[in-house]
């Protein structure tokens, strides 16, 4: 039985350690879909929100956080960092004044813990 040199197996776990680092890599930018930027015209914007009175009118309850680092954001679950800049956001959005116009109905919380779909089937489009 022969046996391979050190140095093929060093070889293929470089080669595994680089592959798994750019799949996490990948979803890390993949999952920031939550960094929004407000757009000034509905055609600027990814998505249009309409903000409701009422959490139980809502799809989504969003917890505005001013940490763009913050652990929740990125994860589409209604935690949401409002950018200065549209480059910086993956998704524009758009504040319109009927529930009509709206793609998603938001209802803002000051909990955290709060925040969340109420309306699954909206989720992609924040995607």
């Amino acid at each position: 039985m022969q046996h391979k040199p050190i140095e093929t197996f060093q070889i293929n776990d470089m080669k595994r350690f680089i592959t798994v680092t750019m799949v996490l890599a990948a979803a890390a930018v993949a999952a920031q879909a939550q960094k929004v930027y407000q757009a000034s015209t509905r055609y600027g914007a990814d998505v249009k929100l309409y903000v409701v009175d009422n959490e139980s009118a809502a799809d989504i309850v969003v917890f505005r956080t001013d940490k763009a680092d913050d652990s929740k954001v990125g994860e589409n679950n209604g935690t949401w960092y409002f950018c200065d800049q549209p480059g910086q956001a993956d998704k524009k959005v758009f504040f319109v004044e009927k529930p009509y116009q709206a793609d998603i109905k938001v209802f803002f919380t000051d909990s955290k813990y709060r925040a969340g779909w109420k309306d699954s089937s909206r989720s992609s489009l924040m995607r």
